[in-house]
Formats: structure tokens, C-alpha cells, sequence
């Protein structure tokens, strides 16, 4: 299953079976039902799993948990999947994730942003939310942009004569923006390696 493109100027929306299994995954998620950790063998190797809890669940959970599965196409006796980085299917036990880079996951994000007609009309940028389709937009993130600057906004930046801002009341764009930087936190969290020490004899 494919969401929807990161590159700029794509049309293609995600397919109907990627946003339903996300619904899905949220649902069993809050139910208990869905987890995903990090094991370790004896040759301390990580693996990243993905698990589905049967007891003390309620039947209507199951059921969705059951038809995540078979959108996933995971066999639906097993409990617990391996969770693997690559762009095609792999063994039966295993759900392959093709995830974005943080440049990918910023070029989806601004996909969302109303475009300012005078920026289109000089071909200085591509349209933005008016492309996507209204069954898809009801979750979408919205960046919102104009001449004046806005009086109540979360965050706001003026660029090139306009300003574009995340209104306060705007909950899930909030949210999206707040994990986008929880992302770059993450991602600058890597060790720095020390440079090689030179001892140069005095004389």
C-alpha cells in the first residue's frame, strides 16, 4: 500500500487501503490491542517487532485488528511480526515499511500549504492543498498564507513578502508540526565521533 507522494508537484493520492489501515492502527492502538518494541538476542542483535494482544480484548477490536491483518496481508494466527526497512514484500512473518526521510516527510508537509496565487502565477511554486482530494483532506495538516501578518497564530515566518503561519486552533496540524521537530530531535541525537588526537613533540 502507497501514501500519498512526497515529491513535489505529485497528484496521486494515497490508496484507500493505506488510510484505513492507519485508522485501523490507531483504533487497536488505543485499545490495548497493537504494540511494536525492540527485542534482543543473545548476539545482541535489535529487532523491531510489531505485536497484536488476544486476551481481554473486546470483540469489535478484534475484528478491526483481523482486518488490519488482512490489509497488511500479515497471516492472521501469528501474534507477533517482524517489522523490516525495505520497499517490497519479504517473508510471511515480516512487514516491510518503506518509511520517508525527514527531507521526504518536509516536502509532504508543505504539499498542504495554500500557495499564494501571485508565487503560482510567476511559476515561482506548484499548487498545494487545492490538489488534494476531499475524502483524503479531513485529517490533512493546513498552512495557511497571506499579505498580513496574522494576529493568532502557533508559528508564523514571513518569506518573500508573504506570511505563512499554522493557526492556534488548529489542533492536528499542531500536532503534525510538533512531531515533524520530535523527528529532528531524534535525528540529531547521533553520537559525533571524536577527531583523531595529534601529540606533536616540543622541542
Amino acid at each position: 500500500m502507497r501514501n500519498r507522494p512526497a515529491a513535489a508537484g505529485a497528484v496521486r493520492e494515497a490508496d484507500a487501503d493505506f488510510i484505513r489501515a492507519l485508522e485501523l492502527m490507531r483504533e487497536v492502538q488505543a485499545a490495548g490491542a497493537f504494540g511494536m518494541r525492540v527485542e534482543e538476542d543473545k548476539a545482541k542483535t535489535q529487532t523491531a517487532v510489531m505485536f497484536f494482544r488476544r486476551d481481554d480484548v473486546p470483540a469489535d477490536i478484534l475484528e478491526k485488528a483481523a482486518e488490519l491483518r488482512r490489509l497488511l496481508k500479515l497471516p492472521p494466527e501469528q501474534q507477533k511480526y517482524v517489522l523490516t526497512y525495505s520497499p517490497v514484500r519479504g517473508a510471511e512473518n515480516e512487514l516491510a515499511v518503506n518509511s520517508r526521510s525527514m527531507l521526504q516527510i518536509m516536502a509532504a508537509f508543505s504539499g498542504y500549504m495554500d500557495v499564494p496565487e501571485a508565487d503560482l502565477k510567476a511559476h515561482r511554486a506548484i499548487p498545494g492543498l487545492e490538489s488534494t482530494a476531499p475524502e483524503t483532506r479531513r485529517d490533512a495538516v493546513r498552512i495557511r498564507s497571506g499579505k498580513d501578518k496574522p494576529a493568532d497564530a502557533f508559528a508564523a515566518v514571513q518569506y518573500h513578502g508573504h506570511w505563512f503561519w499554522i493557526e492556534d486552533t488548529d489542533w492536528r496540524t499542531k500536532r503534525a508540526l510538533t512531531a515533524v521537530m520530535f523527528f529532528f530531535t531524534l535525528a540529531e541525537t547521533g553520537s559525533t565521533e571524536r577527531l583523531p588526537l595529534i601529540t606533536i613533540p616540543a622541542q
